[in-house]
């Protein structure tokens, strides 16, 4: 969710489960993020100041043995409402605030500059159709307690780098995912985990120092409090996509989200979340995320 790094192909972790035979789900996600960060190097100016909101909807069937989808997002970045929540969770719980009190609350301001050259600069709301994905899978396998999925994802260019909502560029994506529901049974606990790798098209920002591959991860723990309710902890990961001086141009980052799903049945559920940033400066502050699923 990094202003610069949404445009890129990185895929959501999913888990293994795959939508029935011939049945759909649909699912809407939203994501709410809050940037503060800046830095002046030898080659890069870089200052994000602002919000960004992903709005997605995910439609999947299954069809024989592969489950096929797609994700249709829509990008905003804007001064947003949060400047002031987020300085007071930093207090509370003593966190580094990043010199925010210099700024106005609630501004958009969002500048990269590379090698002289300004790849984005603008101080006003934008929104625009982001890159769309389209999306596969298959069961690899599928034991009492234990299964792993192979996925893989096809980004479009739909997007823009002048709105950041887009690459300019093609990505592919393949990564297998596991899930252990066996090991920590007894303490009511289950296990996932993810890795993968994506080639990245040639895309218009910085496009002399982008590399054309990232590597990506995922480790997860869920509490299943009752039948209804999990709780969920996860760490998620991935390499530098745009090799900058500037750790906040699409570096690698390690994200911490705390969470939890509620399923009101089995064919409707929603997730809340809250993910911060560990390795600081590479990805926003602090990340509110929701996400409403059905099957149909």
């Amino acid at each position: 969710m990094s202003p610069t790094t949404l445009i890129y192909g990185l895929p959501r972790m999913v888990g293994t489960e795959l939508v029935d035979e011939g049945a759909t789900s649909a699912v809407f996600h939203a994501e709410i993020a809050n940037n503060f960060s800046s830095d002046r190097k030898s080659d890069t100016l870089v200052f994000f100041d602002g919000e960004t909101s992903v709005y997605s909807y995910t439609l999947k069937r299954r069809v024989g043995a592969v489950e096929l989808g797609v994700e249709l997002p829509w990008v905003s970045h804007s001064g947003g409402n949060l400047d002031g929540f987020i300085d007071e969770f930093h207090q509370l719980f003593g966190f580094n605030d990043g010199s925010r009190y210099v700024t106005e609350r609630n501004q958009i301001d969002y500048f990269v500059q590379y090698d002289g050259e300004n790849y984005v600069d603008f101080q006003d709301s934008r929104s625009d159709i982001g890159d769309v994905r389209l999306l596969g899978a298959m069961e690899v396998f599928s034991r009492p307690g234990r299964s792993l999925t192979a996925r893989g994802q096809l980004k479009l260019p739909t997007g823009e780098l002048e709105s950041l909502s887009g690459s300019g560029a093609t990505d592919v994506a393949l990564w297998l995912e596991y899930a252990d529901a066996q090991t920590l049974s007894d303490y009511r606990l289950s296990l996932s985990a993810g890795a993968g790798f994506g080639y990245l098209g040639k895309g218009d920002l910085a496009p002399d120092v982008q590399k054309s591959g990232v590597g990506f991860g995922h480790l997860g723990l869920a509490y299943a409090y009752s039948q209804a309710l999990s709780l969920h902890a996860q760490l998620d990961f991935h390499t530098t996509m745009v090799d900058t001086s500037a750790t906040q141009v699409s570096h690698g980052a390690v994200q911490g989200t705390l969470g939890g799903r509620y399923r009101v049945n089995s064919d409707f559920w929603f997730d809340v979340a809250l993910v911060e940033d560990i390795r600081s400066q590479s990805s926003p502050d602090v990340i509110f995320q929701l996400l409403l699923g059905i099957r149909l």
